[in-house]
């Protein structure tokens, strides 16, 4: 993780990161992550949140486990809550694992209902009552850290999803201000490397 520069210029993130997930788990290689195992990261695309992942499977030594959408829909949409089932009754067998959820946004998508008519309606819609379940147990297990990358802002996250003590963390990654990336670029390249007309 030292090697992963805070967006924000700041030791905020990865001090959090460190203290909260890694911190307990670095001391005994066999501590299950009892306190907080879960965590959103999101931010615009290319913001590093995948690296982040990376970073912190690294540090840990534990293999990551990525799952997309295309992962829970190989079939039609009805099928959904049959793949999913299968999917998680495999996740909860799993011991440190990251298990890293980006490419999801549909599933945790807030829908306003309203009158709108149910054609109208996301699929997250109809999704998210079935994978909130499964979360919830993944959670409560204890015995990996399940990370949701996404590039939505979390205003629109299903409120199912972000108000059931299922994510402990959650966490903007933003692209570096300009000083911050200045500093990076001084610090590999030597401080001649970068200067301002």
């Amino acid at each position: 993780m030292n090697s992963y520069t805070d967006p924000f210029g700041e030791s905020a993130l990865i001090t959090m990161i460190k203290s909260d997930y890694l911190q307990p788990l670095k001391e005994d290689l066999i501590q299950r992550p009892e306190n907080k195992n879960s965590l959103i990261l999101y931010g615009e695309s290319g913001a590093r949140k995948t690296y982040l992942v990376e970073k912190i499977g690294e540090t840990l030594n534990w293999p990551i486990l990525t799952l997309t959408a295309s992962n829970f829909l190989r079939g039609e949409l009805k099928e959904f809550d049959t793949t999913s089932t299968k999917i998680f009754e495999d996740l909860l067998r799993f011991r440190r694992v990251i298990v890293h959820f980006t490419k999801c946004e549909e599933f945790f998508r807030y829908a306003e209902t309203g009158h709108r008519s149910i054609d109208n309606r996301t699929e997250g819609a109809f999704i998210i009552p079935n994978i909130l379940h499964h979360l919830q147990s993944l959670h409560n297990m204890k015995w990996v850290i399940f990370i949701l990358e996404t590039n939505m802002d979390t205003t629109k996250i299903d409120p199912a999803i972000t108000s059931n003590m299922i994510f402990d963390n959650s966490q903007e990654i933003s692209f570096p201000r300009c000083e911050v990336q200045v500093q990076y670029v001084r610090r590999i390249m030597g401080n001649s490397a970068v200067t301002f007309v």
